[in-house]
């Protein structure tokens, strides 16, 4: 509970009101839930080595990506952010690639 109450941004260093603690309660519950939402796979974000570009080409990529109609978010080391199947299905058919490892849905 201290970490929380520290990272409330209370000046004194401690939560002297009803409001601080309710504000750290809040966003312990919105990671609890963020990490639990992750766990169970409903976030679905991945990062993809395979289509992985530079990290000096990382503007060009999302540039480029918007351009053909799939905004895409990169990491800092190259690699794509995938938010979705449907992103991964839109990205790979634009950049003229396709995942072997699909189903029927994709």
């Amino acid at each position: 509970m201290t970490k929380i109450l520290k990272e409330c941004g209370c000046e004194f260093g401690a939560c002297c009101t009803r409001d601080c603690l309710e504000r750290a309660n809040v966003e312990l519950r919105k990671r609890k839930m963020e990490s639990r939402l992750k766990t169970c796979g409903i976030i679905k974000s991945k990062l993809s080595d395979a289509l992985a570009v530079h990290p000096t080409q990382v503007a060009e990529a999302i540039a480029d990506a918007k351009k053909k109609g799939v905004p895409t978010d990169f990491a800092p080391d190259g690699r794509p952010i995938i938010t979705s199947r449907n992103h991964q299905k839109r990205y790979l058919r634009a950049y003229g690639f396709f995942n072997r490892d699909s189903s029927y849905g994709d």
